[in-house]
């Protein structure tokens, strides 16, 4: 059930893009953004330096509620189309506090 300040799936796919471009990718370290839905592959720096700073970045947002994880040099935030607008703004701003 969706909470009742969400948005549609597809106006929350179009706000989770807005948010990244905004938030995310003007960061120096993001090399490349990717998503599929709701999904989203934030790619940090080069391969060797972007794994160990995927991994902290992974840990320091964990830690401060965001639901992503390290792969390779890539975090991945994986976005509950349950949550609220709130909630994936507030998801988003927490990786890019993380990685900044």
């Amino acid at each position: 059930m969706l909470s009742p300040d969400s948005l549609a799936p597809r106006e929350q796919v179009e706000l989770l893009t807005r948010t990244l471009e905004r938030r995310v990718s003007i960061l120096p370290a993001v090399t490349e953004i990717g998503q599929s839905g709701l999904a989203a592959t934030v790619r940090l720096g080069s391969r060797r330096s972007g794994r160990q700073m995927a991994v902290l970045v992974a840990a320091a947002a964990a830690r401060r509620g965001a639901v992503v994880s390290a792969r390779g040099n890539s975090i991945v935030l994986d976005i509950s189309p349950r949550l609220s607008d709130t909630e994936l703004c507030r998801q988003v701003a927490i990786l890019a506090s993380s990685i900044a």
